[in-house]
């Protein structure tokens, strides 16, 4: 072997050291990038925890939409008001809590805002609570078997939202996240 030989196998081996280190480094570097960027995005917040009143004299309502088999619409939400007031959006698999006055209240789920991404109709419910009272408000979306038909383009979907038994709703709200986390 001659000594240009040594030098150049020398040289290459150096490269080749340079270029596996750099090589390192970016795939780390992306690798943490990723991992920043898809922590970010999530939007759950924590699990769901009974809410405490601040007021005893005040009622509480959840309101949620629990997971359902084919995740009917799961990609979109609307936002919730009461009264006409938004108070937040409702995404799929989470939950919205409201501590509120007793009395004579609306509930509505809508489309019709910036912070909504939703195109079906609106939901209206409205409830008489009482002092200290507990409600629990089930959302729900499925497929609308009367009116879909193969190839139609864009599916048409029935909405609900309906007041739910205690034993029921904590069920359901033991797999869900607190909204807007």
């Amino acid at each position: 072997m001659w000594a240009s030989d040594r030098d150049c196998s020398g040289r290459m081996h150096g490269v080749l050291t340079a270029v596996s280190e750099i090589l390192m480094r970016t795939i780390c570097l992306i690798s943490l990038a990723l991992c920043v960027f898809l922590g970010g995005c999530q939007s759950e917040g924590p699990l769901f925890e009974p809410f405490v009143r601040n007021d005893a004299e005040n009622s509480l309502v959840y309101v949620y939409w629990p997971p359902q088999g084919w995740r009917e619409r799961a990609d979109e939400y609307p936002e919730l008001r009461l009264n006409g007031v938004p108070v937040g959006v409702l995404e799929y698999r989470t939950y919205l809590v409201l501590e509120i006055p007793p009395g004579r209240h609306q509930f509505l789920l809508t489309g019709d805002s910036e912070f909504a991404d939703w195109e079906d109709e609106d939901e209206l419910l409205t409830l008489r609570l009482k002092r200290g009272e507990t409600k629990y408000l089930r959302f729900l979306v499925k497929f609308n078997q009367v009116e879909n038909r193969l190839g139609q383009g864009r599916m048409k979907y029935v909405t609900q939202l309906l007041p739910i038994s205690a034993e029921q709703a904590l069920v359901d709200l033991a797999e869900l996240h607190a909204a807007g986390g």
